[in-house]
C-alpha cells in the first residue's frame, strides 16, 4: 500500500466508472426470464452468470505516471527510492488505470463498451455475452 501525496490540486481522471446498480438488476433480469436463451427443459441453453474477483487488480494495470516510493527497509539505501512500473493502492490514479486496462481487454476479445455506462459491455457477435466491470476499491465505498 501507498500513500500519494496530493501536489497537483488541478489533477483529472482519477477515478474509475461505476456501473449502476440497474445493470446488476437487468443481468439477473434476463439470466431467469424465459425467452432468452431459455426454454423449458433446456436449462443449459439459457444465460448463466459468472461472478469473479481480480484479486490485487490494480497491480496488473501500468502506471502512467512517474510514482517514486519509498523501498521497505531490508532494501532501503540512502538516497535510493523505487519507481512504480505498476499501479499500487493509494496511488491517485490507481483506480483508473486499472479501469484503462479492463477496458482495452475487455475490447481486445470482441466486446464494445456501453452508450449510457461505459464499465457495461455487450459481445460483438453474441446476444448472451455480457460483462459488467465494477471498480476493485469496494471496501471504500460501501
Amino acid at each position: 500500500m501507498a500513500q500519494q501525496v496530493k501536489y497537483n490540486s488541478k489533477e483529472k481522471n482519477i477515478f474509475a466508472a461505476t456501473p449502476p446498480l440497474e445493470a446488476q438488476k437487468l443481468l439477473f433480469s434476463m439470466a431467469v426470464t424465459e425467452g432468452i436463451g431459455y426454454k423449458k427443459g433446456e436449462k443449459e441453453k439459457g444465460m448463466k452468470l459468472a461472478f469473479i474477483d481480480v484479486k490485487r487488480a490494480y497491480f496488473y494495470a501500468e502506471a502512467k505516471k512517474d510514482i517514486f516510493v519509498r523501498l521497505p527497509e531490508e532494501d532501503n539505501a540512502p538516497g535510493m527510492c523505487g519507481k512504480l512500473r505498476k499501479s499500487m493502492y493509494g496511488t491517485r490514479d490507481a483506480a483508473s488505470n486499472w479501469e484503462d486496462c479492463y477496458m482495452d481487454f475487455a475490447k481486445s476479445i470482441g466486446f464494445e463498451s456501453g452508450l449510457a455506462s461505459p464499465c457495461v459491455f455487450k459481445h460483438k457477435k453474441t446476444e448472451k455475452l455480457w460483462l459488467v466491470a465494477h471498480d476493485d476499491d469496494l471496501r471504500k465505498k460501501s
